[in-house]
C-alpha cells in the first residue's frame, strides 16, 4: 500500500460514518467507534479492505461499516494527539467530544 511504501503508519481501525461520524446524538453508535479506536473491541480484520469487504458481503454501504480493529496495537492511549479532519465539521463533534471528555468510558 501507499502507506506502507512510505513505512508511514498503518491503518488501526475502520468504521463508516453511520458510527464514528454521528450528529444526532445516537451515543450507542458512537460509543462502538469509540471502543474501536481506544479499546481495539469492535469487529476484526485484517486489512481495511478486509473490514470494507466483510460489510459489503453483509449487503451494508461504506457508510455502514461496523467498527472494526485492523491493529489493536494502534488504539489512541493517553497522551496522543489526534488530528480530526473532516468535510462537515458538525460529523466530528461527537466522536471528538468523546475523546476529551474525561468520565466519557465507552
Amino acid at each position: 500500500t501507499y502507506m506502507a511504501d512510505l513505512n508511514c503508519g498503518k491503518i488501526a481501525t475502520v468504521s463508516g460514518r453511520y458510527y464514528a461520524m454521528d450528529r444526532d446524538n445516537r451515543w450507542d453508535r458512537v460509543e462502538l467507534a469509540y471502543n474501536a479506536i481506544v479499546h481495539g473491541q469492535g469487529e476484526i480484520a485484517t486489512s481495511a479492505c478486509e473490514a470494507v469487504q466483510q460489510s459489503y458481503d453483509k449487503d451494508a454501504a461504506d457508510e455502514f461499516v461496523r467498527p472494526t480493529v485492523i491493529d489493536a496495537a494502534g488504539t489512541i492511549k493517553d497522551g496522543d494527539a489526534v488530528i480530526f479532519c473532516n468535510f462537515r465539521p458538525d460529523r466530528g463533534r461527537e466522536l471528538t467530544k468523546a475523546l476529551v471528555l474525561p468520565d466519557f468510558d465507552g
